[in-house]
């Protein structure tokens, strides 16, 4: 599969878009434990991933060291920036080998006035953001750790690109605020009932990848 048509794959756009963006920008190849950003670094590009899993750094004390490898194709990089300005709130390291499409701002915004189809690529991934922190933040008040746990693996599934999340145990509890050894405890619980699974690739729901299949 050509990048152009994994662009208009992963981003449902069309060949024609795909195209336009791939002319607007250059692609760039991030080795796992590299970083494509650094905290406070100047924001002055959007990355589109085209495959692989990059991380954010958890600002928080009780994540400390922590990577939540949440953005996967079909999540830009810096689309706040892009429309808001400002600098990079955290770092963002490849958890694999990844290929990303780096687009200044000049030429994104030449293609925002260009393309309503790219607006809407943009708008997109913002709302994807906005909904995904709207829901951590309310399942931070659920009470019952099993539900917190089988809720989080729904949402973030529904969110990657391929159903699996990508995330580990430690992860999972500085998302959550809750500790590793309940995260450890539910999580085996819930595969030994089949509910949830885990491979290579990350924990995901068993039905939802078999439909999808």
């Amino acid at each position: 599969m050509t990048i152009q048509q994994t662009l208009s794959m992963k981003l449902g756009i069309d060949n024609e878009l795909a195209q336009l963006i791939l002319q607007h920008g250059r692609v760039s190849v991030i080795k796992k434990g590299s970083f494509l950003y650094y905290q406070d670094d100047t924001a002055d590009y959007i990355a589109l991933p085209i495959d692989g899993v990059l991380g954010f750094h958890s600002t928080s004390e009780d994540g400390a060291g922590v990577y939540y490898n949440l953005i996967t194709p079909g999540t830009i990089i810096n689309d706040t920036q892009l429309m808001l300005g400002g600098e990079m709130a955290t770092e963002i390291r490849a958890a694999s080998d990844c290929r990303v499409l780096l687009m200044s701002f000049k030429s994104a915004r030449a293609l925002l006035q260009q393309s309503v189809s790219f607006s809407q690529v943009i708008s997109h991934s913002l709302a994807k953001k906005q909904r995904l922190f709207n829901e951590l933040f309310l399942l931070r008040m659920e009470r019952s750790a099993p539900m917190k746990i089988l809720r989080v693996i729904k949402l973030i599934s529904g969110i990657v690109d391929n159903g699996y999340v990508p995330l580990n145990i430690q992860s999972l509890a500085s998302l959550l605020g809750i500790s590793r050894n309940t995260v450890g405890k539910e999580l085996k619980s819930f595969i030994q009932q089949g509910v949830i699974a885990k491979s290579s690739e990350g924990y995901f729901l068993p039905d939802t990848i078999q439909r999808v299949a």
